[in-house]
């Protein structure tokens, strides 16, 4: 398959693709989506293939306005109306009952649905243009470190889809939070921008954090499987004396760490990510995908910080790790 590489004015030609069944590539504010029309499963179990990613991973409905969204699913709690009139369009997920409308290809088989309203005006004009929701998972080879620009997605899926947009660097970097709708109290699955204080506050009452339990099928995507390692072995240093602990890890290697706590000066090749959560977020992917490049045997990260607003990037870095130190 020769894969397309549009420009955002473009839209159109990449609607009239999905239309047909296939797939595109397309920006949003966290990561790039791989898109497929979300109520025709055959397209759907193309996202799947493309990726290697196992089937029974469920995968997120994107959409462009609320009318969408009431049918795709039973029941739209007052919780989750609040939530989507202060996060929407924007990185939060909502884990709903399903109607009949939507493929057991986006579900996993599973009776709930994951959907969400993206605030990047390519994604929402895609979707319009294409006239249905887009299912559409990280556009990355799955296990790999999502994409963050279209020269990441060329890298992992050039003749496996049809196209790809290019609509620059994503603004987040790391994937939406996600919260599960469908109980008597609502669960955060998936930590991500939004924090579960952000949530609280728009809810006015606690809500629960998901425990991991890796024998139950996941109810949505970033739940059961190994995600967004490098190549390299990626290791989490969480020490205090985590400079004499990554000094020893990556003597006599090739190299590279991810600073966080200032420019270190490491025998590495060293990659200053910032030392605040939103920064390192940003960063993160597109910089294990650089060190990848380099041919690096090794990854090594700096600690992060342990505040609330950094549970999304200790999420991504602790799927991704092969080791933590701590």
């Amino acid at each position: 398959m020769k894969t397309k590489l549009l420009q955002p004015s473009a839209v159109a030609t990449a609607a009239q693709i999905l239309r047909r069944g296939g797939l595109v590539a397309f920006p949003t504010e966290t990561v790039y989506g791989l898109g497929a029309n979300g109520l025709d499963p055959v397209a759907v179990r193309r996202i799947f293939a493309a990726k290697g990613r196992p089937a029974d991973n469920p995968v997120i409905l994107h959409i462009a306005e609320v009318a969408q969204l009431l049918k795709l699913v039973t029941a739209v709690s007052p919780a989750a109306r609040k939530l989507i009139k202060a996060f929407w369009p924007g990185p939060l997920t909502l884990l709903l009952p399903k109607s009949s409308l939507v493929p057991a290809a986006v579900t996993g088989g599973q009776a709930t649905v994951a959907i969400r309203m993206p605030n990047n005006s390519i994604a929402l004009e895609l979707i319009t243009k294409a006239g249905c929701p887009l299912a559409a998972p990280s556009a990355n080879l799955s296990g790999r470190p999502s994409p963050t620009q279209a020269r990441h997605v060329w890298e992992d899926l050039a003749g496996k889809i049809d196209a790809v947009i290019d609509g620059g660097e994503t603004k987040i970097g790391i994937e939406s939070t996600i919260v599960d709708l469908t109980g008597a109290v609502p669960v955060l699955l998936r930590p991500g921008i939004i924090t579960r204080a952000d949530l609280q506050a728009v809810l006015n009452f606690e809500i629960e954090v998901l425990a991991d339990n890796k024998n139950i099928a996941p109810k949505s995507p970033g739940l059961k499987y190994r995600h967004y390692s490098p190549r390299a072995r990626l290791l989490w240093v969480e020490t205090e004396n985590y400079e004499a602990v990554i000094k020893k890890l990556i003597k006599n290697k090739t190299a590279g760490v991810l600073c966080t706590r200032r420019q270190a000066n490491y025998q590495a090749f060293n990659i200053y990510l910032g030392a605040d959560s939103n920064s390192v977020g940003h960063k993160f992917f597109a910089a294990l995908r650089d060190l990848d490049k380099l041919g690096v045997e090794i990854i090594v990260v700096e600690p992060l910080g342990k505040t609330e607003e950094w549970a999304g990037v200790r999420d991504r870095l602790r799927r991704a790790a092969k080791g933590i130190i701590s």
